[in-house]
């Protein structure tokens, strides 16, 4: 299987000014929700709210960050995600910080454990506090959470519900065990 290099990512301080939109695109069964100044993107989740049936008119005014993240998950549900760099602004602690830095290396097709990480940022016996930092990344896709499997091969959890994340992991064709870690 091929083995995609992640994506160069920058992170940066999360910004004072910024709008939050939602919009649709055709390839995803659910609206998504994207915070963002005009350079970074802040958080980006799906909307799996009960109105998300709900049509969401396009933004006529949208920046072109915006536009370009919608193109790039268009192509990351079809299964051929175009090589974009992102600039990312998510707020958390150090540690949080840390732990998403860490994530953005695990390349697509490869998943990795909570161990992995933990042992990745220097900090082997943290692996309760990794989940919890990896539990509220804020940028779905951008900062792969989904690539996180427990050391047993079980998927374990996901912010957005276990069959999310099953989907993710098959449309990345990844087994979801550890056997394939991200080095």
């Amino acid at each position: 299987m091929k083995m995609n290099k992640p994506a160069f990512v920058s992170f940066v301080e999360a910004p004072k000014a910024f709008q939050t939109w939602q919009f649709r695109i055709p390839e995803a069964p659910y609206p998504f929700v994207a915070t963002m100044a005009p350079d970074s993107i802040s958080s980006l989740n799906p909307s799996l709210e009960a109105d998300s049936d709900k049509p969401i008119p396009s933004p006529e005014n949208a920046p072109p960050l915006l536009q370009h993240l919608k193109h790039w998950l268009s192509s990351y549900y079809r299964g051929c995600p175009t090589v974009s760099d992102w600039i990312l602004s998510p707020s958390g602690t150090p540690f949080q910080l840390a732990v998403w830095r860490a994530l953005t290396s695990i390349p697509r097709g490869a998943t990795a454990s909570y161990r992995d990480i933990a042992e990745q940022i220097g900090e082997p016996k943290a692996c309760r506090a990794v989940g919890n930092a990896i539990g509220r990344n804020p940028l779905m896709i951008l900062i792969p959470c989904h690539r996180i499997v427990r050391s047993n091969g079980q998927t374990g959890g996901f912010r957005w519900g276990p069959a999310l994340k099953r989907e993710l992991l098959m449309l990345e064709e990844t087994t979801g065990h550890p056997e394939r870690p991200f080095r």
